[in-house]
């Protein structure tokens, strides 16, 4: 998944661009744990609900193990240039 961010906003009056401040808003494995924690309960629930169905021969013991991967798995959330 990729998500644009910018890098500042519009001053309150809307009439210039103010840039955001060169570091980081949030430490970026911090940042990366939560999303991954997001993101992972978002598709539990949403297979809880009946709202995500896995294919036949992701059920099970195969579906565990994709999980609990995906649980240890760093995520990467870096920043991007906009070109």
């Amino acid at each position: 998944m990729h998500c644009i961010v910018t890098g500042g906003g519009l001053a309150l009056d809307g009439s210039r661009w103010v840039s955001a401040p060169g570091e980081f808003l949030f430490p970026v494995r911090v940042l990366g744990a939560l999303f991954r924690g997001k993101v992972l309960d978002g598709l539990a629930r949403a297979r809880r609900d009946g709202k995500l169905r896995l294919a036949p021969e992701d059920e099970g013991r195969v579906a565990v193990r994709r999980t609990d991967a995906l649980h240890r798995a760093s995520w990467c959330v870096t920043e991007s240039p906009v070109a």
